[in-house]
This record gives structure tokens, C-alpha cells and sequence, in this order.
């Protein structure tokens, strides 16, 4: 494609090509341009904008028997660039290195060089690349920071690189694309569907409005990151304060992982914590980002959307509020290949699939039902009523003998062998293959409506002394 068609009222109606039959012409109602970074299509149509700062070029290939890659992904960030190391399979491993484009000078001159030299002057990285052998050509591409005032004209829409695209760092392209295209695809099929040019317009400026909303805090992020990445003293304080707290730091990879919305670092706070003064209120304002179930306790290594910086509710009353939720408590049971029954109390149990159908047990790796479960081809599951409570108190004590909690337990066998608690429960077995089989009903009781906790004399959901805060309703 070499340029853009457009009639009297310059609404775009094709492209010009160039191919090995010579120069032709493709007519079209809309054009989608989602031709990269250097796109030709938002160039020719007046669309493209560079900003002129921060300017850089990178350079990318594929190196074998790198020393040290992990399964994590590295960034090392220098004065006068930075590198991103991670390992793709097969023994490979991409290096991408990103520098100032002041320096396109020396890269033009032999690009390979450029790069083997800029990785041998780090102390850090040479010997992790003594042995290492290039297998792919060294690619140049930049420079970026490119933005479109906005992604449309009548005729026409970009999409992806096309569009947007600040910086290597935060590595947000395929999801931008993505996205990009879903949000697209919906405007275009509203667009080809309009009986009249104007409101196949509409439907291409909602597109350009929808990626605003959808990206605009993404990139207010992007150049923030792209800002401390240039300038070494707040670079070293982020890096030094994200290595200390480990919350702030999944915050951000969240962020740049777009499942944690931007919202949650474009504050105040979040910026404080990570450039401020160490000490004082910062350790009042730190999150606790641990869940403690029973005797073990496990520490989160990717914040849910509630994780808040500043603003956590205390355990005591998180396990209060959600005591009070009425859910439904079932029994699992299982025999080992001695035949001896054992069970447990699970109240994470929801039902996940109808076809194939299927339910979801969330148990503990700790609990002995755990291996049990796994490498027992069935399980049995009883749906408690109200008034058999304490069945479930029984099998929910980790004290509890295996024997003793079947003793007055009044049950029958199921198809499979395992124990199915009986009267006003419902019941079924339960294969490991995902298929299930109903046992028995009664449908005249009710299905489970005990709580975890005292049932019908339960206190209020907050003590009378606790005034609950706007943190705590909102972590609730």
C-alpha cells in the first residue's frame, strides 16, 4: 500500500498499491490501518504524531546459552538504556536492548557490534553472555512514543502499534491490539450496518471514545513509567522501594499486566509510598496482602482487584463479615485403597459447568483429602441441611479422629462406595471424570441454609462499638 484513496468530501474509499503487476487501486466502505508502529496508513492521512520526548530505538534478538535466565522476565535499566532479558523455550532467549535515539548514529555503523559492546561494558550481564551465540539477525525498530490524535477519520480507523504506542517497557502491545481490535470490531459492524454516512461517522467516533476509556489511564502509567526509566535518581528510589514492598510492587505488575486497573497506582498515596520519605505514616498506609486460612497462611503474588495501598480492612472483621455469609456447606467423602472412609467439611463449593456438568471444591494442599482426592477416581458429596450443623462442626475439627466422625452419623452408600450423609441433605456421587450422578433429593427440606456461625441468633455484622469506615465498606 503506498497511499490513500479519498473522493471530493475526503472521505477515505480505498488504498493505492504497488505489486509486481504494477500500480492498482483497492476500493472499500472503511479502511482498518493496523500496520504497525511506522504505520503508513495513519501517516497519509495526517493521523501520526512522535513526541519528542522520550526518543528511543531498540534493538531485538534471540541469543542461545544465556548463564542465569530464569522463568521470570529481567529488565536492567542503565543510564544510557535499558535491556530486557527473558527466556522463550527451546533454549532461547530474547534480548532487547533500548537506547537514547541520539545514538542511531553509531547503530546505523554496524548494529551487531553496538549491541555485543553495550552488553559487554556491564559487569552484571558479560559474564552471563560469555558463551552465549546470536541465532537470529539483530532488528532495528523506533522511534517510538507515537500517538494519534485521535483513531479515525470518516472512512477509515487505526488499530494496535497503529494507534498507540509509547514505550518497549511496560510491553503493553499485544493486549492494546487486542482489545484494540475487539473494541473495532464492534464499531465497524455498527458503522457497515448505518443506512447514512453520518452515522457510520458516529459509530467510528464511539470506537475513538471507547479507547480513551479503556486506555486512558493505561497510558497516563506508561509515560509516568517511561519519565522515572529516563531519570536515574527516581529510577534507583522506585527500585529500591518496590524490592522492599512487595505489595506495591505486584500493584504495578498488575497494572502493566492490564488486570488491575490503573486507578489503583495514579494516586496519591501510591506515588508517596514509592518516591516518599521511608517510615512514619507509609507504615500505617501499608497493605497486609495475606489470607489466613486456619493453621497455614499464604502471602498473594498477584493483588486482587480490591487490593487497596492504603486502605485494608483488618482480618478480625474481614472473617466476621464473611462469617455471616450464609453459603452452602457440603461433606466430602472418600475411601483409600483399604477401604477406610475419610471426610472433610468443604464450604467452597459452587457449581461451575452444566455441559459437561461439573462443580468446583476448593481444598487445602495441607488437608489429607487433598492426595486422597487426587488419586482416588471418586468422591462423595452430601449437602448438609440446617440441622445437620454438626456434622459439619465434626468434619471441619482438625483434631477430630478419621473414625470418630462417622460414629451416629446417620449415611448410605453410594454407586461408588463412598459414605453419603442421609435425611434432609442432598446427596450425590461424585466420579473424578467430571460426570456427576444424583443420589437421592428431598426436596421438601430446605437445602442448606446454615451459616458458618451461630444461625439465627448471629450478632449485627458490625459490633456496636465498631463504627464501620468507608475503607472497611469498601474492602467488604
Amino acid at each position: 500500500m503506498t497511499d490513500m484513496m479519498t473522493d471530493v468530501s475526503r472521505r477515505v474509499t480505498g488504498v493505492a498499491t504497488l505489486n509486481k503487476g504494477g500500480a492498482g487501486d483497492v476500493r472499500a466502505r472503511i479502511i482498518i490501518g493496523a500496520d504497525g508502529l511506522r504505520s503508513v496508513v495513519a501517516r497519509r492521512l495526517g493521523l501520526a504524531h512522535t513526541q519528542r520526548w522520550p526518543r528511543r530505538l531498540a534493538l531485538v534478538t534471540h541469543y542461545a546459552n544465556v548463564g542465569d535466565v530464569g522463568e521470570h522476565g529481567e529488565m536492567h535499566v542503565e543510564r544510557d538504556g535499558y535491556v530486557g532479558i527473558a527466556d522463550v523455550g527451546n533454549g532461547l532467549t530474547t534480548v532487547a536492548l533500548v537506547v537514547p535515539a541520539s545514538r542511531s548514529h553509531e547503530i546505523s555503523g554496524d548494529r551487531i557490534s553496538f549491541l555485543e559492546n553495550w552488553l559487554r561494558a556491564r559487569p552484571h550481564l558479560a559474564p552471563r553472555f560469555a558463551r552465549a551465540e546470536r541465532v537470529t539477525p539483530v532488528i532495528a525498530t523506533g522511534p517510538f512514543a507515537s500517538h494519534t490524535r485521535r483513531a479515525w477519520v470518516p472512512g477509515a480507523a487505526l488499530v494496535g502499534d497503529a494507534a498507540d504506542f509509547f514505550d518497549p517497557f511496560t510491553g503493553e502491545g499485544i493486549y492494546a491490539a487486542l482489545r484494540g481490535g475487539e473494541l473495532l470490531g464492534a464499531a465497524v459492524y455498527d458503522a457497515l450496518a448505518a443506512r447514512t454516512r453520518r452515522d457510520s461517522d458516529r459509530a467510528l467516533a464511539e470506537y475513538d471514545a471507547a479507547r480513551r476509556r479503556e486506555f486512558g489511564g493505561k497510558w497516563i502509567v506508561e509515560r509516568a513509567i517511561g519519565a522515572v526509566v529516563g531519570a536515574a535518581p527516581l529510577i534507583n528510589r522506585a527500585a529500591r522501594s518496590l524490592s522492599k514492598r512487595k505489595d506495591l510492587a505486584d500493584l504495578l505488575i498488575g497494572v502493566t499486566g492490564n488486570f488491575v486497573p490503573p486507578a489503583k497506582v495514579i494516586r496519591l498515596g501510591y506515588l508517596w509510598n514509592v518516591f516518599g520519605v521511608e517510615g512514619g505514616k507509609v507504615e500505617r498506609w501499608k497493605a497486609k496482602a495475606e489470607v489466613r486460612s486456619g493453621v497455614r497462611s499464604y502471602h498473594s503474588t498477584i493483588p486482587p482487584f480490591y487490593l487497596s495501598t492504603f486502605s485494608m480492612i483488618d482480618a478480625d472483621t474481614f472473617r466476621s463479615v464473611l462469617g455471616r455469609f450464609a453459603c452452602g456447606v457440603t461433606i466430602i467423602t472418600a475411601r483409600d485403597d483399604d477401604g477406610h472412609d475419610h471426610g472433610m467439611t468443604v464450604s467452597a463449593f459452587c457449581s461451575l459447568s452444566l455441559d459437561p456438568p461439573m462443580v468446583l471444591l476448593c481444598v487445602d494442599r495441607a488437608a489429607t483429602m487433598f492426595d486422597l482426592m487426587h488419586g482416588h477416581p471418586h468422591i462423595g458429596i452430601s449437602i448438609l441441611s440446617s440441622s445437620q450443623e454438626a456434622y459439619s462442626r465434626r468434619f471441619a475439627d482438625p483434631t477430630s479422629d478419621r473414625a470418630q466422625r462417622f460414629e451416629g452419623m446417620a449415611y448410605e452408600r453410594g454407586s461408588n462406595g463412598n459414605r453419603l450423609a442421609r435425611r434432609r441433605a442432598g446427596t450425590s456421587g461424585m466420579p473424578g471424570d467430571r460426570t456427576s450422578r444424583r443420589r437421592r433429593s428431598h426436596s421438601r427440606h430446605r437445602r442448606n441454609r446454615a451459616r458458618r456461625g451461630a444461625r439465627r441468633t448471629a450478632p449485627p455484622l458490625f459490633p456496636r462499638r465498631i463504627r464501620p469506615t468507608r475503607a472497611m465498606m469498601r474492602a467488604c
